[in-house]
């Protein structure tokens, strides 16, 4: 069994002043994909989607800040149900917002089957292989690379 303390321990060593939530979540991730221990790659796939979900929160308030709109961050985190942005109508709102058509890049078809796994690994249990987790980690990274690029 994985010691959370040392998971966030592990993911720490590679830890670089200022780092964000979602790097640090994504580090996890990768920590419990290098343990070779395949009951952690769904969890490694769950913590990569909610580093990804983390940093859209995190844009679309900043992106209300530049708007000078930032009352509207509590209004629409009471009507969003969270930040998935396989989730059409959240990838419309950080799309109106930001003008990102983030939808439009590489990654986006793996980032959609991915959540799909994700949302499978919470709701319905699934079980998970390396391959499968190692593309959702992948993935995550890479929408964090847009995200921050």
């Amino acid at each position: 069994m994985v010691n959370l303390t040392e998971a966030v321990a592990g993911a720490a060593v590679g830890y670089v002043e200022g780092a964000t939530y979602p790097q640090i979540l994504l580090s996890i991730a990768r920590f419990l994909l290098a343990r070779n221990d395949d009951k952690l790659c769904g969890l490694a796939t769950i913590v990569a989607h909610l580093a990804c979900e983390v940093a859209i929160e995190r844009s679309l308030s900043d992106s209300f800040a530049r708007a000078g709109i930032r009352s509207f961050e509590d209004a629409v985190a009471d009507i969003l149900n969270g930040y998935n942005l396989a989730n059409d109508k959240v990838r419309n709102l950080y799309t109106s917002v930001t003008g990102d058509e983030i939808q439009e890049q590489p990654f986006w078809g793996n980032f959609i089957r991915s959540a799909k796994r994700r949302d499978d690994i919470i709701r319905k249990g699934l079980i998970v292989g390396r391959t499968d987790a190692e593309e959702s980690v992948k993935t995550a990274s890479d929408f964090l690379a847009h995200l921050t690029g």
